[in-house]
């Protein structure tokens, strides 16, 4: 049990998440439930849409045949005139709308198989930079400022070239891209919590650093 001297030492942002619990302290976000909300609807329906493209009705839930084209509604501009023309046309005639929900299967793959890569990736470095220090610290996060100094776009394509173009070569480029961010993201949190008090109690109880490092800090 925790008492009043300890509770007045824990950072209220803490007392507060401990209080109410997760999906509270969520529901009191607006802006992360909404980006949650958003999440769902997006992969909830790439999923579906997948599942009907596999079966081969990839068109029968969307406004119109997204590969339906109509010269005689080239760039037309967004109208509500139909729900397939709420976003206009392209250059040949066809709805974007359609078009985009047609393309949001392939685009969650690209999604989740690129954030989770760059996370892992991204966040074993950042960890083991952040905790071990030293020259190691020095080589990765000199790697990682050679990655980010370079634009993201340019460096895409550069990688991409070698790979060919294709569906792979994209996932795979984005990949390489994203994860110095996450890199630098968790060797800032694991040079914070590396300082906090349960880290150094655990050292003393004599905890093993590979323990300490997956038990603590991954």
């Amino acid at each position: 049990m925790i008492d009043q001297a300890q509770m007045e030492n824990i950072p209220e942002e803490i007392v507060k998440y401990k209080k109410k619990g997760y999906f509270g302290t969520l529901i009191k976000d607006k802006s992360a439930l909404v980006g949650i909300v958003v999440v769902i609807l997006f992969l909830g329906w790439s999923l579906i849409e997948g599942i009907l493209q596999d079966i081969g009705l990839g068109s029968i839930l969307l406004p119109s045949n997204p590969f339906s084209v109509n010269y005689n509604a080239v760039l037309e501009g967004p109208s509500t005139r139909s729900i397939s023309l709420i976003f206009g046309t392209n250059n040949l005639g066809e709805s974007i709308l359609s078009r985009m929900l047609y393309s949001m299967p392939r685009d969650a793959i690209v999604a989740v198989v690129v954030v989770s890569s760059a996370i892992v990736i991204g966040g074993l470095l950042g960890i083991i930079s952040g905790y071990k220090g030293g020259w190691l610290e020095n080589i990765i996060m000199r790697l990682t400022d050679s990655f980010l100094s370079i634009p993201a776009l340019i460096l895409v394509i550069v990688i991409s070239i070698p790979l060919k173009a294709g569906f792979d070569a994209v996932i795979i480029a984005l990949s390489i891209v994203w994860w110095p961010t996450y890199a630098r993201f968790f060797r800032g949190q694991t040079l914070r919590v590396k300082e906090m008090d349960y880290m150094k109690a655990a050292k003393i109880n004599g905890v093993k650093p590979l323990s300490l490092f997956f038990r603590y800090l991954f």
